[in-house]
């Protein structure tokens, strides 16, 4: 049903806030439209879907994103896709880790960098942005 925290009190405001937005009353049907549009969001962004795009994306393969290379064309890639990982999926940042072979203190730390990093509105920035509007209109 339900994974964790974090998706239970994203539905919980999507309905507060699609009520409020169109000025009727909370009840049972708009509580089921809000869901089945988080669920079918949820279903097409995943942890996989992620990965594949940004390998693609950075010419890299899958098995580097979760090798232990430190090299910075593996790293950096690696980075970002736990960055969006985390942005667009309601998996806990422990799971996002262990899916990339990484200790959760990691997968927080690649988070934190990357956002560092975006604050620049570097070349980082427009990859980051490039990849987004990939994921937001389900074009992976």
């Amino acid at each position: 049903m339900c994974d964790d925290v974090r998706q239970l009190e994203s539905g919980l405001f999507g309905v507060a806030a699609k009520g409020q937005l169109l000025g009727c009353n909370i009840d049972i049907e708009l509580a089921k439209s809000v869901l089945a549009n988080i669920r079918k969001h949820q279903k097409r962004i995943t942890i996989d879907v992620i990965k594949k795009l940004v390998c693609k994306e950075y010419a890299v393969t899958e098995k580097d994103l979760v090798s232990k290379s430190r090299k910075k064309r593996i790293v950096k890639p690696r980075q970002v896709a736990i960055f969006l990982s985390r942005k667009y999926t309601d998996q806990p940042i422990k799971k996002i880790g262990s899916s990339f072979k990484r200790y959760h203190a990691t997968a927080i730390y690649s988070v934190n960098a990357v956002e560092k990093e975006l604050q620049q509105k570097g070349i980082l920035f427009e990859q980051v942005q490039y990849l987004s509007k990939k994921i937001e209109s389900g074009k992976f």
